[in-house]
């Protein structure tokens, strides 16, 4: 009985009667427009009754889904797969079978706009510094999200800033290899992306990225020294969470040469509180470049002054 009061309560909420109005002129004008279409059905009154009687449970239905009150976000919390033992992984030093699966992501994540770097010329950057890319991986090793992020040269890097150049003329000569990057005044945030955004475990994977984002900064560029950290708003996502993270405009799109906005954060204590917000993934993911008892120890990003 008390379920019965709660379905009749839900049902005569404005919510409900609203998505169930919706859904059945909906129904009926798409119907009517079919008949419209078809001068040679006889349409009696049974036949019409059925009808509105069909588009009817059909509204009930779709306003009842809508409607439905959630106890818990079970992806969330449980999320597909979830078993002891299984874990992501980002790795780097990444293999051409997994950089052809981030090259296709990123052909499908940015599309069009933002052509991306042809394979063969990724390899000869890869070639340089092997550091260059981060690969998330699940546990059936499959490319999941990706960053990567390069050093360069410093003078390349401050025609790059000026939008004398951009990240399509970026060349292997312009890449500093791992002996000289940790020394190095820029690094290109050149991209962050996952497969699956808009949903539940695309919002895990992102923040499982980004939280390796600030370890790997830490392994391979530290001491900071005010190293710049630069990027470019090549979607109005990716430039509203760069205004989040407190990276500041030096360079409006009119004035570039990709036609983007640029984008450049201090590593500093600042920048290192943004960032460390994130929940700790060290529970639930492995980074190639720190051993096993080193996960979850907290880094030194989160002290930087």
């Amino acid at each position: 009985m008390n379920r019965v009061r709660s379905a009749v309560a839900r049902i005569l909420t404005r919510e409900f009667l609203s998505h169930w109005g919706i859904a059945f002129a909906s129904g009926v004008g798409a119907l009517s427009g079919l008949v419209a279409l078809l001068p040679r059905l006889d349409l009696n009154v049974a036949r019409s009754v059925l009808i509105l009687l069909s588009c009817a449970l059909g509204a009930t239905i779709y306003a009842a889904g809508k409607t439905r009150r959630i106890h818990l976000p079970v992806d969330e919390l449980a999320p597909p797969g979830l078993s002891p033992g299984q874990f992501m992984t980002v790795a780097v030093e990444c293999n051409r079978a997994l950089l052809a699966q981030v090259h296709e992501l990123a052909n499908y994540i940015y599309g069009v706009d933002v052509p991306p770097i042809p394979f063969e010329r990724y390899e000869q950057w890869l070639s340089v510094n092997c550091n260059i890319l981060a690969c998330l991986l699940d546990q059936n090793q499959r490319a999941i999200g990706y960053f990567d992020v390069l050093p360069l040269d410093v003078d390349f890097a401050e025609r790059f800033v000026q939008g004398e150049v951009g990240e399509q003329d970026i060349r292997q000569e312009h890449i500093l290899p791992p002996d000289g990057a940790r020394h190095c005044k820029y690094l290109y945030l050149a991209g962050f992306a996952i497969a699956d955004p808009g949903t539940p475990a695309g919002g895990r994977h992102a923040s499982c990225l980004l939280w390796a984002l600030r370890r790997y900064l830490e392994r391979f560029y530290h001491p900071f020294d005010n190293k710049q950290l630069i990027a470019i708003g090549a979607t109005p996502e990716g430039e509203r969470i760069l205004q989040r993270y407190n990276f500041q405009l030096i360079q409006p799109a009119k004035l570039q040469r990709d036609g983007f906005p640029m984008y450049a954060a201090t590593l500093s204590s600042r920048l290192a509180r943004a960032m460390s917000t994130m929940p700790d993934w060290s529970g639930a993911c492995r980074l190639s470049w720190e051993k096993p008892a080193l996960r979850g120890q907290p880094t030194r990003l989160s002290n930087v002054g």
